[in-house]
C-alpha cells in the first residue's frame, strides 16, 4: 500500500488529496505522504523539522493507550508537553490500521487463495494457477488495485520499483533491474547479514553479488545460505508463496528515556503486558488460537549503570497459563523473571521493552470448546433419573424404554411398531446396565486415549461388548 498510515488517516480525517500529511510517534515520522515527500521531508525526522521544510503540513500522531486500555489521541498541539507527559504512561495502538488491512486483505482473498500477508501493508500473491500469461497477471493486479480504491478509497502498487502502474518484469529484462538494486533493499539483505555480505565482498548491488561464484559464497557461508545467495542475485528465489491470513507473532514494545530501577520497569512491563493481552484475546477470537510461547527483547547497557553503549538482547519462555483476570499480571511477572534470570544479561539502565507471543495453538470453539463440553456434561448429568435393575427389567418388558430409546436412535414410527432387532438391542443393554456396575465404558474409554468409537448400527451395545484388555488402542 502507498503510505498506508498516512492513508488511513486522510481517509479518517477526510482531507484533500493535495494536502500533505506526515503520521508521526512521539519525535520520529513513521508515515509521509507522496504530497509531503516534494517538500524534502523523510521518515525519522522529528516533528519539528518537518514544520520548518513545510509549514503546512498536517502531523497526526498515532493513537496511544493506557494500562486500562483507555485511548487518547497526541494532536499536532500536544508536540511537547503533553506528549511527553503522555509517552510516559501510554503506549502506541496500531489498531485502526490493522482493522482497514483486514478489509483490505479480504478484498485480496476474492482474486487468489494464495495470498501470504507478509506485514500490515504488503502481501505476495500467487497468480500461476489462476493466469495463463503476463497480459493476464496485470490485467488481474490492476482489476485488484481498481477494486480497492472503488471500495476503500486506498491506492496500491504493484512493487517498489514502479509506484505508478503495475510493473511485469520478464525473464529477459531481470539482470538490467537488479543491476540497479542495492543490496540494503532486498529482502533478508537489510540487516546485519546484508551490511556485512557488503564488507566482506565489497559489493553494493545484486549486479555486484551475482558476479561471485558459488563456490567463493560456499567459504563464506553455509551451503543452503550460499546457494539461496547465489539465485537471489540472478532474480531466482526457490521459496514458495504459503497462505498465510494471520500473524505469526503478535507484539507490543515501548522505547523510553533510560530507566535504572525495578519499580519503572514493572510499571513498563505491566503497561505492554496490558496491551498484549488485548492483542491475544482479540486474535483469538478471529483465528481460534493461543500462544505458547512469550519472548521479550530489551535494549540495555552494554557497561553496567555508567555505560554509554547498548545492546539488544531477547529471552523467552513458556506462556503462562492464567484466568482472564489474572493474564496481565502474570504475563508482567513471567517477563520480569525472564529479564532477572542469571543468563539474561539484562542490567539497569534500559531504553526499551517488546514483548512477544508466538508458537501458536490452535484451540477449540463453539460445540468443540471444553466449555461447552461441561455445559454439555451438566445438562446429561441434571437430565439422567436413577433407576433400579428391576423397575429398569418391568419397563423394557412394556416397551417403554424400547419405544424411547427407538425414537433417541432416530427411528420411525412404523419401525418402532415392527420392532427392528436393534431396538431389542438397545433395550437388552439399557437393562443390563442398570442392574450390574461390572459394564463401565469409563475404564474402556481411558485405554482408547479418550477416542470414543462410532457404533454402526444406532445402538450403544458396542461400548459394552468391548474387551477390557491393557493394548486396546
Amino acid at each position: 500500500m502507498d503510505c498506508f498510515y498516512a492513508q488511513v488517516e486522510r481517509k479518517r480525517l477526510g482531507l484533500s488529496p493535495e494536502v500533505p500529511l506526515c503520521v508521526f510517534q512521539w519525535d520520529s515520522v513513521l508515515a509521509v505522504s507522496y504530497e509531503a515527500r516534494a517538500f524534502g521531508i523523510k521518515r525519522g525526522e522529528a516533528p519539528k523539522e518537518v514544520k520548518v521544510k513545510c509549514p503546512d503540513c498536517v502531523l497526526v500522531h498515532v493513537e496511544t493507550v493506557d494500562v486500562h486500555g483507555n485511548r487518547t489521541n497526541v494532536s499536532e498541539l500536544d508536540i511537547s508537553a503533553e506528549a511527553a507527559c503522555a509517552r510516559a504512561s501510554n503506549t502506541v495502538c496500531l489498531d485502526r490500521y490493522r482493522q482497514e488491512s483486514e478489509l483490505i486483505f479480504r478484498i485480496l482473498s476474492r482474486f487468489a487463495d494464495c495470498v501470504e500477508r507478509c506485514s500490515i501493508d504488503e502481501a505476495f500473491i500467487e497468480l500461476t494457477d489462476i493466469v495463463d500469461d503476463f497480459d493476464e497477471a496485470i490485467r488481474l493486479t490492476q482489476r485488484i488495485r481498481e477494486c480497492i480504491y472503488s471500495e476503500l478509497g486506498y491506492t496500491m502498487q504493484a512493487q517498489r520499483t514502479n509506484r505508478t502502474n503495475c510493473t511485469a518484469i520478464p525473464w529477459s529484462e531481470t539482470r538490467a533491474l537488479l543491476a540497479k538494486i542495492q543490496i540494503a533493499r532486498v529482502r533478508g539483505l537489510g540487516g546485519k547479514f546484508g551490511a556485512e555480505l557488503q564488507r566482506r565482498f565489497h559489493v553494493e548491488t545484486l549486479a555486484d553479488l551475482s558476479c561471485l561464484s558459488l563456490s567463493a559464497l560456499r567459504d563464506a557461508y553455509e551451503p543452503s545460505t550460499a546457494e539461496w545467495l547465489f539465485w537471489l542475485a540472478r532474480g531466482y528465489d526457490p521459496s514458495r508463496v504459503e497462505p498465510r491470513d494471520c500473524p505469526r507473532s503478535l507484539l507490543a514494545a515501548k522505547s523510553f528515556a533510560p530507566i535504572e530501577n525495578w519499580v519503572e520497569a514493572q510499571r513498563i512491563l505491566t503497561l505492554l503486558a496490558a496491551r498484549l493481552d488485548y492483542r491475544i484475546e482479540q486474535d483469538t477470537k478471529k483465528h481460534h488460537r493461543r500462544p505458547r510461547t512469550l519472548c521479550i527483547s530489551f535494549t540495555c547497557s552494554a557497561n553496567g549503570m555508567q555505560g554509554d553503549r547498548f545492546h539488544h538482547m531477547s529471552r523467552s519462555g513458556v506462556f503462562p497459563a492464567s484466568t482472564k483476570e489474572t493474564r496481565v499480571n502474570a504475563i508482567a511477572a513471567s517477563t520480569e523473571k525472564l529479564l532477572r534470570s542469571a543468563r539474561s544479561g539484562f542490567r539497569f539502565p534500559c531504553t526499551r521493552f517488546m514483548l512477544e507471543a508466538t508458537n501458536f495453538q490452535a484451540v477449540a470453539i463453539g460445540a468443540n470448546s471444553i466449555r461447552h463440553y461441561l455445559g454439555m456434561q451438566a445438562k446429561r448429568s441434571h437430565k439422567t433419573q436413577p433407576f433400579d435393575a428391576q423397575s429398569a427389567e418391568s419397563e423394557c418388558q412394556s416397551g417403554t424404554i424400547r419405544d424411547r430409546a427407538a425414537v433417541a436412535a432416530g427411528f420411525t414410527s412404523q419401525q418402532i411398531a415392527t420392532g427392528p432387532e436393534n431396538i431389542a438391542i438397545v433395550c437388552t443393554t439399557n437393562s443390563i446396565a442398570g442392574a450390574s456396575s461390572v459394564f463401565d465404558v469409563a475404564p474402556w474409554k481411558r485405554q482408547c486415549v479418550g477416542e470414543s468409537r462410532t457404533p454402526r448400527s444406532p445402538c450403544i451395545t458396542s461400548y459394552f461388548s468391548q474387551p477390557r484388555r491393557p493394548e486396546t488402542r
